[in-house]
Formats: structure tokens, sequence, C-alpha cells
């Protein structure tokens, strides 16, 4: 309940920000017609001139004060949102903490996750070889979420996500002491960015094996062509706003079932599409 208020909260007071950007270009609008146009007769009535770019800037002032105000404000709920889900990450470690003891003491469950613990670690060796190419980029770079906070680089990966409608995703980040802030804020980014290109967010959490750094974008060994289909376009749209190098693949995990409370770097289903996210290098 905290982290949909804290959201709803931020959507709020972001709304509030552009609607003070749009004053403030008003305010200097009206400011440049006073001063350098004829503007409702501003020329040759000094007055109408005075009285116009007054108004400008009282408008001007209001639009300021309404934008740092509301700058402050979503600054202070991302760092709320940041706290919950290190918080709630924690939780997520203790839980599975729990089913890992519970499934060593089950034959049947432990042959299954030694399994796809050496699958996973297989494909952990990619990740990391992924990450070696991103290094370089990522150095450079403060929070990777400020890609897809920025308009122009989220208007074209919602783009490309809306070609495939109804598309279901899980997002998995490393869980444990290899998680921070950052990784979880990128996480959280990318929750919110897929339902607005109508994607399904059917899955998200930590993962327990296969964490490396950086992103990979996977699929079942048994997936069908049509979720190869979106899942190409999401490695495409992850190059082009600069989470993936131009190099990056599509991956294909183990596909194996995991027991009710662990989580693997796993897809949801055949149908489904993993996106792992890992640490910041």
């Amino acid at each position: 309940m905290l982290s949909s208020s804290l959201e709803s909260s931020l959507a709020f007071w972001e709304v509030v920000e552009y609607v003070a950007e749009g004053i403030v270009i008003v305010g200097a609008v009206g400011d440049g017609l006073g001063e350098f146009t004829d503007f409702l007769g501003a020329k040759h009535c000094q007055k109408t001139k005075d009285l116009v770019l007054k108004i400008s800037t009282l408008i001007l002032i209001v639009g300021l004060a309404v934008e740092l105000g509301s700058l402050v404000r979503t600054n202070e709920l991302s760092g709320r949102l940041i706290a919950d889900s290190i918080r709630k990450a924690g939780d997520a470690k203790t839980s599975a903490d729990s089913a890992a003891t519970a499934a060593a003491r089950a034959d049947a469950s432990a042959q299954r996750a030694n399994l796809a613990a050496g699958n996973a670690l297989k494909s952990a060796a990619a990740i990391e070889k992924e990450a070696a190419l991103l290094r370089d980029q990522l150095l450079r770079q403060d929070l990777r979420a400020h890609l897809l906070q920025d308009r122009k680089r989220r208007t074209v990966f919602i783009s490309q996500l809306r070609q495939f409608s109804g598309q279901a995703v899980a997002i998995r980040q490393c869980a444990g002491s290899t998680s921070d802030s950052e990784m979880t804020f990128l996480s959280l980014n990318l929750v919110w960015a897929f339902p607005a290109g109508t994607w399904k967010v059917g899955d998200k959490g930590p993962t327990l094996v296969g964490c490396g750094t950086a992103i990979i974008v996977g699929i079942d060994r048994k997936a069908p062509d049509s979720t190869r289909e979106g899942a190409e376009p999401l490695v495409k749209a992850l190059v082009e706003i600069g989470l993936m190098s131009a190099r990056s693949t599509l991956a294909r995990t183990p596909g194996l079932p995991s027991d009710a409370k662990t989580k693997y770097l796993e897809t949801p289903g055949v149908d489904g599409i993993l996106v792992g996210v890992g640490a910041h290098p």
C-alpha cells in the first residue's frame, strides 16, 4: 500500500511539474511579446507595455516557484520509494533463505533446484561477458534509471513495446548483498514503463541465482515465435536508449519451473519474457 501511495503521489507531482513548466513558458512568451512586439499595442502605449510585462513577470515567478516546489517533492518521493524497495528486498531475502532451507530437506525439490542453478550459472557467464561490454558506458552514467526517465528515450522505448500489446514479462533483480538502490530504482522504472507500453508485468522480485551485472533479456527455449518476435524489439529498444550494448542478443533460459517460494533467473512461462536487472558495474 505504501509503494502504491508513493507512486500515485510521485505521478501527481510530476504532472504538477509539467504544468509549472508550461506556466513558465507562458510567462516568458508574454514577456517577449510585451518587450519586442506590438502585442496589444505595447509599442504605442507605455502603460499597456508595462502591464503586459508585469503580468508576464508574475506568471513567470509563480511558474518557477511551483516548478521548484514540485521538483523538491518528486525528489523526496523518489527517495522514499527507493527506501521502501530496499526494505522489501531485505524481506524477500529472508523468505528466500527459508525457502532454500526447506528445499534442501526435500530430495525431489533439491534435485530440480540444483539443475536449475547449474543452468543459471552458465547463463551468468554469458551475462558477465555482456557486462564487460557495458562497463565503460555505465561507469560514465549516474543512475541507469535516468535513461528511462528521459522523455525522448522513454517515448522510443514505449513505442517499441506497443507493437506487441499484452505481452507478459517478468522483472528479476539480484537479491541479498548484491542488491543496491541503483538496481532497485532501475527495476522500479521498468515496472512503471512496461504497462505504459501495454505489456503485462506478471512477476517481479529478486532472484537467488544467475546474478551478474548489466541487463539480460531472455525467453524460454521452447518459446513460440510470437514471444521471440516480442523479445527482439525489446532488446532493440533497450539498446537504442543505452541500457544494453549494440552487441546484445536475446538469451535462452533453462525454462525449468522453480518451487513456489524461490525465484530463479527464468521466464514467467513458456510464452513470457524475462528481464534480468544486474548490478551497476
